[in-house]
């Protein structure tokens, strides 16, 4: 549409308002470009590589490393797909037929998105048309874009996660794990074997028990943080903080690990309320220093969480009651709970010592204090909480059983 043709703004707001709709059109298109051209070299690489795994299933043959190289130089397409470490890493990522599926899935997604893309595109382009129905069309493509969140996010297609668990699972079984379905309820290790009892009363005998129950993300207890957690609440801003990139969001907490997740949202998002019910920190002055830098972190001393506010579509604001009795709301999108984590130890503490936190005391090693129990993961780490580092520790206590059990010949 020519300048001539588009109906002038009513005034300043309205000019803003077509001003920055034309900026978000401006960044979805340079955005959708770059996502087209990456997406379509990745769309032919995985489709060179996936038929090659195909053509080797149907020849039944196994579709190791070396068998796929060699089936895509023979067919000339290894360098197509960018050698043989991308290869490699497909290879290790989609080892069977059945996700063969999965992945098919995932390339419907994506042209679920690259559709949603265009929209959205085509929504900022109206706004040259009226300025007045900016705001609505802006609403209108916030909700649309918060659908699909939830909806990628509530089973679209099967998370990355569940499909990496189910495959570790069936690795762990190969070798002959006995997985069973249940909640530890109590503990005897008083003596070996040791004793676990599940929830259904089922006895469990063991010579050695590594404890790797994690810990859980502490929440404020209110009804409407439950209602819309993973609709916009969440306890792990770098699991979830890519979905409120240029929005605005709160963190709850005035510690180290409130610091750090502000901070790291700051990077993504377009401004980071940092709600604090005392009017200092209790994080370190470098943290501190941190987000006092941090332009787009604003600090809101004094303030208790009253409620979640939100709709159909998730959160949009939060409700907070400051010391001085004032009861104010501030709209947000994400609403992230940094309050700290509780270690899931407690059916363990009448035998295995504690921090006064109750994280599981280990030394260099796994080993806890009752010979032949070992802890791995969250429920021993206070620190990092990562999914690597849990895992990480997890191998550790297994190679620390294994020489256990060597060492007393069982």
């Amino acid at each position: 549409m020519s300048g001539a043709d588009r109906k002038p703004p009513q005034n300043i707001e309205a000019e803003k308002a077509v001003l920055g709709a034309m900026l978000i059109k401006r960044e979805a298109i340079t955005e959708a470009q770059e996502m087209l051209r990456a997406e379509d070299f990745y769309r032919e690489a995985h489709r060179i590589v996936y038929g090659a795994i195909e053509t080797l299933f149907t020849q039944n043959e196994a579709v190791d490393i070396v068998t796929l190289t060699e089936e895509l130089r023979k067919e000339q397409m290894l360098d197509k797909v960018g050698g043989i470490s991308f290869v490699t890493d497909l290879a290790n990522t989609v080892p069977t037929a059945a996700n063969l599926a999965y992945h098919a899935k995932i390339v419907q997604e994506k042209a679920e998105l690259r559709r949603l893309i265009d929209a959205a595109t085509e929504i900022a382009g109206k706004a040259y048309e009226d300025a007045e129905e900016v705001a609505d069309i802006m609403d209108d493509a916030e909700k649309k874009i918060l659908a699909v969140a939830a909806n990628q996010r509530g089973g679209a297609f099967e998370p990355i996660s569940n499909i990496l668990m189910d495959t570790m699972g069936k690795q762990a079984k190969r070798f002959g794990a006995d997985i069973r379905r249940g909640k530890i309820a109590k503990v005897d290790f008083s003596s070996r074997p040791f004793l676990a009892v599940d929830d259904r009363g089922n006895e469990i005998f063991a010579q050695t028990v590594i404890i790797a129950t994690g810990a859980t993300a502490k929440y404020l207890g209110l009804p409407s943080e439950q209602k819309f957690k993973g609709l916009g609440v969440s306890a792990c801003a770098t699991c979830d903080g890519f979905f409120y990139r240029k929005k605005d969001v709160a963190v709850v907490g005035g510690g180290d690990t409130a610091c750090e997740e502000a901070t790291y949202l700051a990077g993504l998002c377009k401004k980071v309320y940092m709600i604090v019910r005392r009017d200092v920190f209790r994080a370190s002055v470098a943290m501190q220093d941190k987000v006092r830098n941090t332009p787009n972190i604003e600090i809101l001393w004094n303030c208790n969480t009253q409620e979640v506010l939100g709709d159909e579509n998730g959160v949009t604001g939060v409700r907070l009651l400051r010391k001085d009795g004032k009861v104010f709301d501030i709209k947000v999108d994400g609403f992230f709970l940094a309050i700290g984590h509780h270690p899931n130890s407690d059916i363990f503490k009448e035998w295995i010592d504690t921090d006064e936190n109750g994280y599981i005391l280990t030394g260099k090693d796994s080993r806890t204090n009752v010979e032949g129990v070992f802890a791995a993961g969250d429920v021993q780490d206070p620190h990092y909480r990562q999914a690597i580092t849990a895992a990480a520790s997890g191998c550790r206590a297994a190679l620390d059983v294994e020489r256990f059990l060597i060492a007393n010949n069982l």
